[in-house]
């Protein structure tokens, strides 16, 4: 993988933010992150607003963001207020697969307080960053995402 995975968790979900940045880190990935000092209160869109800002940044189509906060929903409904941003909010491994094979998802958000199977977020984890996009018959529902219709 030659592309940055940028990391962006709120206090609810700082330490599982940590696991996984030591977790991909270990895996030879190249990670960025955004996390709060330690005991601290945080929004959460500040949050998703800079992790999605990085990922874009970066290069929509290649770069790769992951947000934690205690559901993953909040940061799920700020990233895909971001232009190019498509996040899916899922602790299932199987529905991260999907979501990269059918919507072209470039953020993965997930929920630190029902992460309690560790092996099930690598998994979902590992299926965000190795699963390609299929293209082809979901191209034209990906575009409309963005308000492009032919």
């Amino acid at each position: 993988m030659d592309y940055t995975i940028t990391i962006g968790c709120d206090h609810a979900g700082l330490e599982l933010a940590r696991e996984i940045s030591v977790w991909l880190f270990d895996s030879d990935h190249k990670i960025h992150t955004f996390f709060p000092a330690p005991n601290t209160h945080v929004d959460y869109p500040d949050y998703a607003h800079r992790t999605c800002s990085s990922v874009t940044l970066e290069s929509h189509t290649t770069s790769r963001g992951i947000l934690v906060c205690g559901s993953g929903v909040g940061m799920a409904i700020a990233a895909n207020r971001h232009a190019g941003i498509r996040c899916v909010n899922t602790n299932d491994p199987e529905i991260a697969k999907i979501a990269r094979e059918h919507n072209d998802v470039n953020v993965l958000a997930l929920g630190a307080r029902f992460a309690s199977d560790k092996e099930q977020i690598w998994n979902c984890i590992t299926n965000f960053l190795h699963t390609k996009y299929e293209g082809g018959r979901h191209e034209q529902r990906v575009m409309k995402l963005f308000g492009v219709y032919k």
